[in-house]
């Protein structure tokens, strides 16, 4: 699977993760930004992460967030599929605001 965007915002005080990648792993999402939790608290070292990718393994002591707080916000096909849309529910709210800023 390839990451190709991972953009990180503060919005007052809310930090947002947006990922842009081709497909997804399980859990993959919820283990970046538990891993940046961690690091951000200083409980891990920042270059953990490059390590695992240059590895290309999953650590299995990596913290996992939880689901609550993190939204699907769109899925993209290539060229031929249906267009992308916002996919409504909790996350359309975040979107709006995402556009905003």
């Amino acid at each position: 699977r390839t990451v190709t965007r991972a953009e990180l915002r503060r919005l007052d005080e809310l930090f947002c993760l947006e990922i842009e990648a081709d497909a997804f792993l399980w859990r993959m999402v919820r283990s970046i930004v538990g891993e940046l939790v961690e690091i951000g608290r200083g409980r891990r070292e920042p270059g953990r992460i490059a390590q695992a990718l240059a590895d290309r393994t999953r650590d299995r002591r990596s913290v996992c967030a939880p689901a609550h707080g993190l939204f699907l916000v769109r899925v993209g096909y290539p060229d031929g599929y249906p267009a992308g849309e916002d996919m409504g529910g909790p996350g359309s709210e975040l979107t709006s605001l995402l556009r905003q800023n």
